[in-house]
């Protein structure tokens, strides 16, 4: 798992439960709170009993010494909890969490016991609606500079705010029993059909003074997010509005990093090019996002009966679609592009190995100058004559998987309008995924060996690509542009020289080359073996003579206009 997104995971967990702490001795001084902020309406439980709102915190579990108050509110109909604070379990004085004011709709008390000692198995209503105000997270999560927990780690400091949480209908079921004979299969199905709501609402949410171990922050910010309920190991259609996260590298440390692999890879840093590469200051904002959410409910009954999932299970998993619109891309504070609308389908899944999706993006325009650092101004000024401040594009992706016929298909297309135009296509055949996963080693290799290419495509159609590299790098090294080009041209013609021994189809490819960088047009680059050439037989080919796998897999390289 990635730093970023374990951070993102435990911040989010630090702010959701309760359990997790406990409770602080001193509780925080007393602060006004508007009850309909920040939700959009206000909301009042008509004829609600009324109820003790310190017996309700007692069956939680929570200490009279950890709040201000609870009592019920009849106008509300609900128990109202003011100023909680809680403690690390561990006594981590850097974690806390505390909560400005909690509103509890129809608890019922009994439920609540109920669900405490196991003895509710089925699953109940144990609140109409319950509203968390003025949330606050902090603590301090131990990873290792690959982002995975690990026996000595480094601290990773983090603060989640959220202005308002709202769970409506939550319903619950009895704790899954531990004990010798738990099966933690069987467990992680409890827990999914364990719990229930009918929507959630989280307003105004910040993870923020996030700092990693090479001194890297990160800070995201959402402005509200609604999950269309959960059941059954189904989460609902989500939506989110206003988000913006920022990633701030440390410099110096990326250098440090750099310099470990070598000294080339040290210069990155201050090339031209650096702020395209590693941008010191990088931030991403999306007006909205909708995803309709995913399901693992085909998984739960295998959980519940310790049983592994036949590998041509076709309801295991569902990942719903997505679609982010109104995206900006900042680097160094200037904007870098623009992306109207992203799309992805939903994925459908054979077993665990996704079937198909669709990606798309439209409407994207990127300002290559932002990538510039300011004091670079002749370079600002020829990226912009080339057209480089105002680029459009269009990307497509196309993947499928066809269990039955065990093929794979991938096709990838790119236009950068006054640019070029690309694609990228493979076909794989005897793509065994049953035998890959079975367990046993033997076959599992076999299974790898088998696989097999049938047809390969990559296409460059160059229409200002090739004069605006050789502009750009021209400047950057203070060469002539066509210098430059007739350099590479003469180093495809040696190429050309040196691999004629290796294979006559060597020299053919290095001309196509040659002819493509010197006058453009379009260069294709393709395997079509007249059978599928498994990767078996592409290694064996290749301990014999690296030129018998050009002519196993029939590759070509042709220019034309």
């Amino acid at each position: 798992m990635t730093r970023t997104i374990k951070i993102t995971l435990m911040a989010a967990a630090a702010a959701t439960a309760l359990t997790g702490y406990k409770l602080a001795s001193d509780a925080i001084g007393a602060t006004a709170v508007q009850a309909s902020a920040p939700f959009e309406k206000s909301y009042r439980l008509r004829r609600a009993e009324a109820v003790d709102g310190e017996a309700v915190m007692q069956a939680l579990g929570i200490s009279a010494d950890s709040y201000e108050a609870a009592v019920f509110d009849r106008d509300l109909g609900a128990v109202v909890v003011t100023q909680l604070s809680f403690a690390d379990e561990e006594g981590n004085a850097e974690s806390s969490l505390s909560i400005g004011r909690m509103e509890m709709f129809g608890p019922d008390l009994d439920k609540i016991e109920a669900i405490k000692t196991g003895a509710m198995g089925e699953l109940e209503e144990v609140f109409d609606r319950v509203r968390v105000y003025d949330l606050e997270a902090r603590g301090v999560a131990q990873v290792d500079a690959e982002g995975e927990e690990e026996a000595e780690t480094q601290p990773v400091a983090m603060r989640v705010t959220v202005g308002g949480l709202e769970l409506r209908k939550p319903q619950f079921a009895g704790l899954p029993a531990g004990g010798e004979e738990a099966d933690g299969k069987t467990q992680m199905a409890k827990m999914l059909r364990g719990v229930a709501f009918e929507q959630m609402g989280i307003y105004d949410l910040d993870i923020g003074d996030v700092t990693g171990p090479s001194g890297e922050t990160f800070d995201l910010t959402l402005g509200e997010m609604t999950v269309g309920g959960y059941s059954e190991g189904t989460l609902g259609r989500i939506l989110m509005e206003k988000l913006d996260y920022t990633a701030v590298q440390d410099m110096d440390a990326l250098k440090a990093a750099l310099t470990d692999l070598g000294p080339g890879a040290a210069v990155l840093t201050d090339s031209p090019l650096a702020s395209f590469l590693f941008p010191g200051n990088s931030r991403t904002t999306a007006e909205s996002m909708r995803w309709d959410g995913f399901s693992v409910e085909g998984l739960i009954g295998y959980l519940e009966r310790g049983e592994t999932p036949p590998l041509d299970a076709t309801d295991l998993i569902r990942i719903g679609g997505l679609e982010v619109r109104d995206q900006v891309a900042y680097v160094n504070g200037k904007t870098a592009a623009r992306v109207g609308r992203t799309t992805m389908s939903e994925i459908p899944f054979v077993h665990f190995m996704p079937k198909s999706v669709e990606m798309q993006t439209r409407d994207a325009v990127t300002d290559f100058t932002a990538y510039v650092p300011p004091e670079q101004s002749e370079l600002i000024t020829l990226l912009r004559d080339q057209g480089l401040d105002d680029v459009p594009s269009t990307s497509e992706l196309r993947y499928s998987y066809d269990p039955q016929a065990n093929t794979i298909s991938l096709e990838t297309t790119g236009t950068a309008r006054g640019l070029y135009d690309s694609r990228l296509a493979f076909d794989i055949a005897q793509f065994d995924y049953p035998a890959l996963l079975n367990g046993d080693e033997a076959s599992s290799e076999a299974a790898l060996m088998g696989t097999a290419l049938e047809s390969f495509t990559l296409m460059i159609e160059d229409e200002a690509l090739l004069d605006t590299i050789f502009e750009v790098y021209g400047a950057i090294a203070g060469q002539e542009p066509e210098t430059l080009r007739q350099q590479a041209v003469g180093l495809a013609t040696l190429g050309a020289l040196q691999g004629g021994a290796i294979s006559p189809r060597i020299p053919e490819y290095a001309t196509a080359l040659s002819t493509f960088l010197s006058e453009g047009g379009t260069l294709t680059i393709s395997a079509s073996p007249e059978a599928a050439v498994t990767v078996g037989e592409v290694m064996t080919a290749a301990q014999a003579n690296p030129g018998r796998v050009l002519d196993a897999l029939n590759l070509t390289v042709e220019r034309s206009e």
